[in-house]
């Protein structure tokens, strides 16, 4: 019989945490990330609190808009994610080098253009935190203010 949520106690989740996670990278407001164990190119994400659904709701995007090459050649693409959706896997992006050309414009639906929330994959510019992204099929480029 499965234990209820409520049930496992802390050192089971610092267990699986080890596990699962390798080197913290950093947090923002609602998730903290972390190398995954098995496989530096990819990282975890961990929701920090109760309610907030980044993880669920950048899964979605990515589901909905993988196969749309305008749209997903924009975005780190994601492997897994847990039941309840408070474990994301995704693929690990290179901080963007000093110098580094940011473009001008981008599909208006990359809403947050804070320098953190990008990172490179194959050479490639890509969002890898676009839990909060406005969720449509619009990739008319926008003049961007780039912050951070």
């Amino acid at each position: 019989m499965m234990p209820q949520v409520h049930e496992i106690g802390s050192i089971t989740a610092q267990d699986a945490m080890s596990a699962l996670c390798g080197e913290y990278l950093g947090a923002g407001a609602f998730r903290s990330v972390y190398v995954l164990a098995s496989d530096d190119t990819k990282v975890v994400k961990m929701e920090s609190g109760a309610a907030s659904f980044h993880n669920i709701h950048e899964w979605g995007v990515w589901m909905d808009f993988r196969d749309i090459r305008a749209v997903a050649k924009w975005l780190a693409p994601c492997r897994h994610i847990s039941s309840a959706g408070a474990w994301l896997i995704q693929d690990r992006t290179e901080p963007l080098p000093k110098g580094f050309r940011l473009p001008k414009s981008l599909p208006e639906f990359l809403t947050d253009t804070k320098l953190g929330n990008f990172g490179l994959l194959g050479g490639n510019l890509v969002c890898h935190d676009y839990g909060i992204v406005r969720q449509a099929l619009e990739t008319k480029r926008r003049p961007v203010e780039w912050w951070g």
